[in-house]
């Protein structure tokens, strides 16, 4: 086992309603479409990231140097939340069964996690893990106040986040507290695919 320590940016594209979904179903079924969705995020993503793992849910990204543009993430994040969509529709025309998670993947969203940290990075045999505050930092945002179905939330501290295009997406402001962390300044920008 070996550890390095880097900057880098953690990126956590998360299904939301997955709970309620897990809980309501016939579990072959909801393993599967999970797969499926988790599979499309996995195969949207063109900046560069690597996969620490993939946790249930969610799928933890990262890639180590500079910050990447709000741009750059807004745009990343528009394209896998179309494809997500796109694919929860094949999925759904493609069943015909009647369970609860044939029938509800309609009701699950996409929010996406963006935090810029120092890491440590534990190498296990052929796989990286990631550790530290801020990834701890990140997975405690996944549970925010944000009153949007489908969004970006990072902390106000991501670097050069003022200096994005307000024409292209409005940032709006957002105190979490965060357990074990306390009070954190952080920002979000609500997603809307285009008609």
């Amino acid at each position: 086992m070996t550890t390095s320590t880097s900057t880098s940016v953690i990126y956590i594209p998360d299904i939301s309603g997955f709970s309620k979904f897990v809980n309501d179903i016939e579990i072959l079924h909801g393993q599967e479409i999970t797969a499926e969705l988790l599979e499309e995020i996995i195969n949207a993503e063109e900046l560069g990231f690597e996969i620490s793992e993939i946790e249930g849910d969610a799928v933890l990204f990262y890639k180590i140097g500079d910050p990447i543009p709000i741009e750059e993430i807004y745009n990343q994040s528009l394209k896998i939340l179309q494809k997500f969509h796109k694919k929860k529709m094949e999925v759904q025309e493609k069943r015909i069964c009647q369970c609860n998670a044939c029938q509800s993947v309609n009701n699950l969203t996409l929010k996406f996690i963006l935090h810029f940290d120092n890491i440590e990075l534990i190498n296990v045999s052929r796989f990286k893990k990631l550790y530290g505050k801020g990834v701890i930092l990140a997975h405690r945002l996944m549970k925010n106040d944000v009153k949007e179905n489908e969004y970006i939330i990072f902390t106000k501290n991501y670097p050069n986040s003022e200096k994005t295009n307000k024409e292209i997406f409005e940032i709006c402001p957002i105190k979490q507290n965060l357990e074990g962390i306390g009070d954190v300044d952080c920002q979000y920008i609500k997603l809307n695919l285009p008609n």
